[in-house]
């Protein structure tokens, strides 16, 4: 039996339609029970015009879950979506100096945000030399802000660390 929820008001940055808020009001409401909450999310991904807000959550939703793979799938897709939308192009030294310029940017921001999400994933997944080369990437542009610094310490202990 499918329960209906509702949001009495969007988050401010949230720009997805009401259906997928709905829906991602429900995963939330779900939570404990991962079935019920994936059913859900699987609706709002399925949705014809699936929003970035949605994708957002999905990442957000798999990587709480542990789910790496699948949080993975959900960042990659969140840059493949800013990287279309922008017409930005996929090679780093050509896209670099764009999010230089544009660091302040909310799609660039995000852009740099998910991709040091995706590394962290990769470096979950075992998948080391991509981890470390996104984050490398990533701290030529601003190490702390993105996350960088954290992945390259994960990455890369000192010997100190190493000892505990």
């Amino acid at each position: 039996m499918s329960q209906s929820f509702t949001l009495s008001k969007a988050p401010p940055w949230c720009s997805a339609t009401a259906s997928s808020q709905e829906l991602l009001a429900a995963v939330a409401q779900t939570w404990e029970d991962t079935p019920t909450s994936e059913h859900y999310l699987q609706q709002a991904l399925a949705q014809p015009q699936v929003e970035l807000d949605v994708l957002i959550g999905a990442y957000r939703y798999y990587f709480y879950k542990n789910r790496d793979a699948m949080a993975l799938q959900m960042a990659m897709l969140v840059l493949d979506r800013i990287q279309q939308a922008e017409q930005w192009p996929t090679a780093w030294d050509d896209l670099k100096p764009i999010l230089l310029e544009r660091i302040d940017d909310s799609n660039a921001r995000l852009y740099l945000n998910a991709y040091a999400a995706s590394g962290l994933l990769l470096a979950r997944l075992g998948r080391l030399e991509e981890a470390q080369a996104i984050a490398d990437q990533v701290q030529q542009i601003e190490a702390k802000e993105f996350g960088a610094e954290v992945l390259h310490s994960i990455l890369n202990p000192t010997p100190e660390e190493e000892e505990d």
